[in-house]
C-alpha cells in the first residue's frame, strides 16, 4: 500500500469489510480498507483529514483517496441522508483515481455525521450552511486544481447548492 507503512495487522472475519486504522503520509489518521469478495482480497488505503469550518467552531471529517497533495483534478463527493457517510463512495472513488491518472477524491462527512461534528441547533444544518462546509473543504485542500462535485441524494442538493452559491458570490472553483 505504502512504503511507510511499517507493520498492519488484521484478522479476517466473514465480514465483508475490514478496517484496520493506522497513520499513513502524515495525515492526522488512516483507514485500510480490506475488502473481500469472492474469495479474493485487496486492500485500499484511505487517508482523513479534519477540515475546519464556521471559524474553527465544527470540523468536517474528509476521507481522501489519491495522491491529494500531487493531484491535478479533485473529485468533491458528498454522500445522501442515510448513506453512512464518506465510506459510501469508496467504490467509486477507488475506480476514479485508479482509471482516470491524476485524479484525487475526497468523500465529505457532512455535519452531523461519524467524525464530523454534531451541531445541536437545527439551523445549523440550513442548505446554506452545508453549501459553505462544501466552499471551506474545496477551499483548504483543493487550491489550484479542478474540481468536480458528486453528491447522492442529500448531498445531490448540497452540491448544487454549493455550486450555485461559488457562482452568485463571483467564481466558482468546480468545473
Amino acid at each position: 500500500v505504502d512504503s511507510s507503512i511499517h507493520k498492519v495487522e488484521f484478522a479476517l472475519s466473514n465480514a465483508l469489510y475490514v478496517e484496520a486504522q493506522m497513520g499513513l503520509r502524515g495525515f492526522q489518521e488512516e483507514l485500510l480498507t480490506v475488502e473481500h469478495r469472492r474469495g479474493q482480497m485487496r486492500a485500499v488505503a484511505w487517508g482523513r483529514v479534519s477540515v475546519p469550518v464556521e471559524g474553527g467552531a465544527l470540523n468536517l471529517s474528509v476521507a481522501t483517496h489519491g495522491e491529494v497533495r500531487e493531484a491535478t483534478r479533485v473529485v468533491l463527493a458528498l454522500h445522501g441522508h442515510l448513506m453512512g457517510g464518506a465510506l459510501y463512495w469508496a467504490p467509486m472513488c477507488e475506480f476514479l483515481v485508479r482509471n482516470y491518472p491524476g485524479t484525487a477524491c475526497l468523500a465529505v462527512e457532512q455535519r452531523g455525521y461519524n467524525r464530523s461534528s454534531i451541531p445541536h441547533d437545527t439551523a445549523a444544518y440550513a442548505v446554506s450552511h452545508l453549501a459553505s462546509d462544501v466552499l471551506q473543504v474545496a477551499e483548504t485542500l483543493c487550491q489550484g486544481k479542478v474540481v468536480h462535485l458528486l453528491g447522492h441524494g442529500w448531498g445531490g442538493m448540497v452540491a448544487h447548492a454549493a455550486a450555485l452559491q461559488a457562482q452568485l458570490a463571483g467564481g466558482s472553483p468546480f468545473a
